[in-house]
């Protein structure tokens, strides 16, 4: 396999993995409410961010933190303020992977759009 066939190896810890599980926690929280007054009885976000600060706060890593950033991301939107919460040792994790690619809609488009702000923090 060539050079650039290969993929990049990115060394992430559990301590990076949970930063990123803390802010995804953190940016859900703020919209929680709202999303649950919509849609009453629908409790697949609460799940994931409670499964985000449990992971966070030093529980294990297990099939539910596979989909806890995806719910978290979509519960909050497109709330602009989520970059100004990402504490420094989450913006060097995520520095650490490539940027966002083009493509994918929608949900690439939010995550393009996330990925620059992040990376423009100090």
């Amino acid at each position: 396999m060539s050079a650039r066939n290969r993929r990049a190896e990115i060394e992430l810890g559990m301590d990076d993995l949970r930063e990123v599980a803390r802010f995804a926690a953190q940016c859900a929280q703020d919209v929680l409410e709202v999303f649950e007054r919509a849609h009453l009885g629908d409790r697949r976000r609460r799940e994931a961010v409670d499964a985000a600060w449990a992971f966070a706060r030093g529980g294990k890593r297990g099939k539910a933190l596979r989909d806890t950033a995806w719910a978290a991301r979509r519960a909050a939107g497109e709330d602009e303020r989520a970059p100004g919460r990402a504490a420094p040792a989450l913006v060097g994790v995520l520095r650490r992977y490539p940027q966002a690619p083009a493509g994918g809609g929608r949900v690439g488009e939010l995550l393009r759009s996330l990925d620059e702000a992040l990376r423009g923090r100090p």
